[in-house]
C-alpha cells in the first residue's frame, strides 16, 4: 500500500528521481513479499531465500545514518579513546594500589608500636579503613570519586 502510495504521489519521479534506485528496490522487495504469499501453501526452499532478500530491506535504514552525522563522529571519536581511557584507569589504579600499601604501612606501625591502645576509637577507624590493601584501595577511591569525603572516615 505505502509502495503503491509513493508511486501515485511521484508518478515519473518515483522511476526518474533521486530515489530512484531505493525505489526499485522497495519494488523489488515488495513484489518478492508478494510471490512469497502466493506461493506459501507449496514448500519450496527457494521461499526461504525470498524472506532472507527480503530483509534486506533493513538496508534503508542506511539512508538515515546520514541524518546521524554528529553522532557517528562522536561515536568513532569515543572509540578512538578507548584505550588511552584503559591505560589511565591501570595507572590510577597502580597510584590507588601504591598509596593504599602506604597507608595500610602507616596502620601498621601505629598498631605495632602501641601508641594507640587497643580499645581507641582511632585503631578501629583505621582498622576500618585501612586494615587490608583491598579495603585501603576502596577508601582511597570512594575518596577519589565523591563516594566519601577526606575527612568523612575520621568524622563517623
Amino acid at each position: 500500500m505505502e509502495l503503491a502510495l509513493r508511486a501515485y504521489v511521484y508518478r515519473v519521479l518515483f522511476i526518474l528521481g533521486s530515489e530512484a534506485r531505493w525505489d526499485i528496490f522497495d519494488v523489488f522487495l515488495v513484489g518478492s513479499g508478494l510471490l512469497d504469499l502466493m506461493l506459501t501453501a507449496s514448500n519450496f526452499s527457494f521461499i526461504r531465500i525470498l524472506r532472507l532478500i527480503r530483509m534486506t530491506k533493513m538496508l534503508r535504514v542506511v539512508r538515515m545514518v546520514s541524518l546521524f552525522k554528529s553522532l557517528r563522529k562522536m561515536v568513532i571519536s569515543v572509540c578512538g579513546c578507548l584505550m588511552s581511557l584503559l591505560w589511565i584507569t591501570c595507572l590510577l589504579l597502580i597510584i590507588i594500589y601504591v598509596y593504599a600499601i602506604g597507608f595500610m604501612q602507616i596502620y601498621l606501625q601505629e598498631f605495632e608500636a602501641g601508641s594507640l591502645s587497643r580499645n581507641s576509637p582511632t585503631l578501629e577507624k583505621l582498622q576500618f579503613f585501612y586494615g587490608s590493601v583491598g579495603v585501603s584501595m576502596l577508601t582511597l577511591f570512594m575518596a577519589i570519586c565523591g563516594g566519601r569525603d577526606w575527612g568523612m572516615p575520621w568524622n563517623q
